[in-house]
């Protein structure tokens, strides 16, 4: 048999290695739309848009840069309520799948960031952030679920 001492170069240095940006998506806001229960009404087409926008946005750049960034602004983040605020309860679809915990608090997205177009009230989606995935409960187009 014949000795085949063939070397294997081993890059080991840091400097070389090119941080993946799509390799783990758990690092982005994902919205699940699985525990919808309530739609105040048919959305304008307006809002649909809006929504689908502001869903683009947040979920562009990584979670944790979101957060610092705008966590502490509701009109551009997500704007914490408790519980007993919503005239709604918790889905028990969801309650089923995720036991309740300390301090929880609704998580409301505003679909227009700084009021809508035509001066009425602006529609919120209401759910739970869990685990960088939005859960949405309710679509509060006419902004009537809690009052702000």
């Amino acid at each position: 048999m014949k000795n085949n001492n063939k070397k294997i170069k081993v890059n080991d240095s840091s400097s070389a290695l090119k941080p993946c940006t799509l390799c783990n998506p758990r690092k982005y806001l994902k919205f699940s739309f699985a525990y919808i229960s309530y739609e105040s009404y048919s959305p304008k087409e307006q809002d649909i848009i809006k929504m689908w926008e502001r869903m683009r946005w947040m979920s562009a750049e990584p979670f944790v840069n979101m957060v610092f960034k705008y966590g502490k602004d509701k009109s551009k983040w997500f704007e914490n309520i408790p519980l007993s605020k919503i005239k709604k309860n918790v889905p028990s679809k969801f309650r089923e799948e995720f036991c309740s915990v300390t301090n929880e608090t609704y998580a409301v997205m505003r679909v227009f960031p700084s009021g809508t177009p035509n001066g009425t009230s602006n529609p919120r989606i209401i759910g739970m952030i869990k685990n960088t995935i939005f859960y949405i409960f309710f679509l509060d187009w006419k902004g009537e679920l809690y009052n702000h």
